[in-house]
């Protein structure tokens, strides 16, 4: 079964997030890029938990290389855009025990994304990822 819940770029819960995008350069001049990302479900009257134990386990928010590119080790992961200074480069965070659905529900969190690739590309091997959930 299909979950509702997904990521977004806005906080209406409107324009699905479709990728990590930066723009960056070879001799690491450009600044890192900081992007807000939203995740909730536009549905009403759902919840969502982690699967394990639905209520007491938290959501877990990571990034994934699904095939050769990037590094996990690029992308940092914050619940507050000050929490990316501090940030651990490829670990993941928690975003509660549940997520209640509707836009005024949706949680936010902030990636950082400093390319260390040395040749200049797209890279689209890396996506946001939770662990197994269960919405009711």
């Amino acid at each position: 079964m299909s979950l509702s819940f997904a990521f977004y770029m806005d906080a209406g819960l409107t324009v699905p997030f479709t990728m990590l995008s930066a723009a960056q350069d070879m001799n690491e001049t450009l600044p890192a890029v900081d992007q807000r990302v939203f995740f909730g479900s536009p549905a009403s009257g759902k919840t969502l938990y982690a699967q394990t134990a639905p209520d007491i386990d938290p959501i877990i928010l990571s990034i994934e290389a699904v095939e050769a590119g990037e590094s996990v080790s690029s992308i940092r992961l914050a619940n507050t855009a000050a929490g990316l200074a501090t940030a651990v480069a490829g670990a993941s965070i928690e975003l509660g025990n549940k997520v209640l659905s509707g836009p005024t529900n949706a949680v936010s969190f902030w990636v950082r994304i400093t390319s260390q690739q040395t040749v200049a590309g797209q890279y689209t091997n890396l996506q946001l990822s939770t662990n197994d959930l269960v919405e009711m």
